[in-house]
């Protein structure tokens, strides 16, 4: 018998994580490190995929609600605007931007 974090849905977030930790030449940008949080696109595809349900009202509105996903792919956007180049100055000097 399986666990629930050996099911489909961990798996494709851990499968996410190894993804983005590519090796120094093309690490992505760890100051952006959620899936949730800072790569919506990504957490949005995987949990209607998947067929997660929402905990509560509140969530079922906010995975419908085209606006909301349109503002935390807005937000995603500029993080990554003026975290990147921190990064790329600060941690890696010299990379290619970010793999996005």
């Amino acid at each position: 018998m399986s666990s629930l974090l050996e099911g489909e849905y961990f798996n494709a977030i851990r499968s996410w994580q190894d993804g983005y930790l590519k090796g120094r030449e093309r690490m992505e940008n760890l100051f952006l490190p959620c899936p949730m949080r800072d790569h919506y696109g990504f957490a949005h595809q995987l949990v209607t995929s998947q067929g997660a349900k929402p905990m509560d009202e509140n969530a079922a509105a906010a995975l419908s609600d085209l606006e909301y996903r349109g503002k935390m792919m807005e937000y995603n956007g500029l993080t990554a605007e003026l975290l990147d180049p921190v990064w790329q100055r600060e941690v890696y000097p010299g990379q290619e931007g970010a793999q996005r």
